[in-house]
């Protein structure tokens, strides 16, 4: 998740840079581009919080019951 993140940090410091007068504007293009319909972040929005933290729990305590 960092490296995605700093990926995303740079994008816009590229955008910056490349042409300040419109950073605004810029910027906001490489934010919408990140939310590519989903395909980037797959891999977060693919996981199932509550199922993986229960899974977590299960193995974690299965030794203390």
């Amino acid at each position: 998740m960092y490296d995605y993140l700093d990926q995303q940090k740079q994008n816009m410091i590229k955008a910056k840079i490349s042409n300040p007068n419109q950073a605004f504007e810029e910027g906001l293009k490489v934010r919408l581009a990140a939310f590519d319909g989903g395909e980037t972040l797959k891999w977060i929005y693919g996981n199932n919080i509550e199922e993986v933290w229960e899974s977590y729990l299960k193995v974690l305590n299965k030794g203390k019951d």
